[in-house]
């Protein structure tokens, strides 16, 4: 079983491996990581969505497809791209 050293209530880790007071400067770097977070979620978001759309195009261009139309189902599978991503953007800071 493994012990860990006790800290000092007034103190907190940061994603930087620094001890900082409860100044609220903690709360920042947790807002900034979420924010991170969100953005790579977006980015996941838009390339899975693009992915989609040019999958789409191609098919209608070699006229695998005959109409060209997005769906509902479209938007949830590139909602899980932004899940996707935005969650191992903010694993990420927590190593």
């Amino acid at each position: 079983m493994r012990h860990s050293a006790k800290r000092n209530p007034e103190t907190i880790l940061d994603s930087n491996q620094q001890y900082l007071n409860k100044s609220g400067k903690a709360d920042e770097n947790l807002f900034a990581d979420f924010l991170l977070s969100f953005k790579g979620g977006i980015g996941g978001f838009i390339i899975v969505f693009s992915l989609i759309i040019l999958t789409k195009l191609i098919a209608l261009s070699i006229q695998e497809a005959n109409i060209f139309a997005i769906e509902s189902t479209d938007f949830i599978i590139s909602f899980w791209g932004f899940i996707i991503v935005s969650f191992i953007q903010f694993s990420h800071h927590f190593k």
